[in-house]
């Protein structure tokens, strides 16, 4: 089953700053960076996820760790 995550990130991102966290995540777990997408809100990011293999606290954790605060707006 997949799903697409929304999250809230404490900082806007500027265009470079997305396209990076985009790639990041894309390469973590293994889904296409182009479904990983920003909003036209510079500090919301949706993340496509497949819920039997990613669960969502670890994209959250993944991006904390990048050094984003985040959390989940939506699934």
């Amino acid at each position: 089953m997949s799903s697409n995550l929304l999250l809230h990130l404490d900082q806007p991102l500027d265009q470079a700053g997305q396209h990076s966290l985009r790639q990041s995540i894309a390469a973590r777990f293994d889904v296409s960076s182009a479904d990983a997408h920003a909003s036209h809100r510079s500090h919301l990011l949706f993340v496509p996820l497949r819920l039997n293999q990613v669960m969502p606290h670890q994209v959250v954790d993944f991006v904390r760790a990048q050094g984003y605060p985040a959390r989940i707006v939506d699934l």
